[in-house]
């Protein structure tokens, strides 16, 4: 008797579970805030899709997770001033009044693509709801694009082939400008997991819903960060679901008769 009433708890529990959860399909994007700008701030959109699930345990109180892949966007930049090598063995020490370094300039961007899971607790009201919680995501691969800009104004300036006809001097020193463009999927450097916290407020209807969430994450995207300049992810997100609810099809059936 204990069996069967163990089994019987069992199968109600499953069923119970089974009709307060629903699962559906979820699409949308993220919009990333990359640069601030004179005229307003760069914002680029990057994909946002999965599946949603969602346990609802009263009709104003639900549970959201899922699995997701979701697209993070990052800007870098960086500066360096140097004293190309043939200047500095044949002028030690420099000239007054004329810049012999090179300076460069690199602009990049990394996309970068994650695995990600939310839980998040939903408040819900006539269709209305908002959500609080948080997420962790693993990093499987990345993009990053890079141009590097150098300029020596020392070789700008002076007109080198006026006396150097042969072309032998100017072989041997920097151009005046030079861009360089360069693609890698390499991820040293970056940090594979991510975590943070999520919310927002959402509308259903019928089985229909409509999302808007802000995700920010805890920590440097890199993994060796200065302490005084921390960049972590930071976004809008958008995304619209469909959802399903699991039922029993022979207690559905059954109820329809009685």
């Amino acid at each position: 008797m204990n069996v069967k009433f163990l089994v019987t708890s069992l199968l109600f529990s499953c069923l119970s579970f089974s009709q307060n959860f629903t699962v559906g399909p979820e699409i949308g994007m993220n919009l990333i805030k990359l640069d601030k700008e004179q005229i307003g701030n760069n914002y680029q959109p990057s994909w946002h899709t999965g599946l949603a699930a969602e346990y609802n345990f009263t009709d104003w109180l639900s549970i959201k997770s899922g699995l997701f892949y979701t697209q993070k966007r990052q800007a870098f930049s960086s500066k360096d001033t140097s004293l190309f090598p043939l200047i500095a063995l044949i002028i030690e020490g420099g000239i007054d009044g004329i810049d012999l370094n090179t300076y460069s300039e690199t602009e990049g961007r990394y996309t970068l693509n994650f695995i990600q899971i939310p839980l998040m607790a939903s408040f819900n009201y006539n269709g209305l709801s908002l959500f609080t919680g948080g997420y962790i995501g693993y990093q499987f691969s990345v993009r990053s694009r890079e141009l590097e800009i150098s300029n020596t104004p020392f070789v700008s300036i002076i007109d080198i082939a006026s006396f150097d006809t042969s072309g032998n001097i100017a072989s041997f020193l920097p151009a005046p400008q030079t861009e360089y463009f360069s693609e890698s999927s390499n991820n040293s450097g970056l940090r594979k997991f991510d975590f943070g916290f999520k919310g927002g407020i959402g509308y259903k209807i019928d089985n229909f819903g409509i999302n808007l969430y802000y995700l920010y994450g805890i920590g440097d995207y890199r993994a060796l960060q200065e302490k005084e300049n921390i960049q972590n992810h930071q976004y809008f997100q958008f995304s619209l679901n469909y959802f399903l609810e699991l039922r029993n099809t022979k207690t559905a059936s059954s109820s329809r008769f009685n």
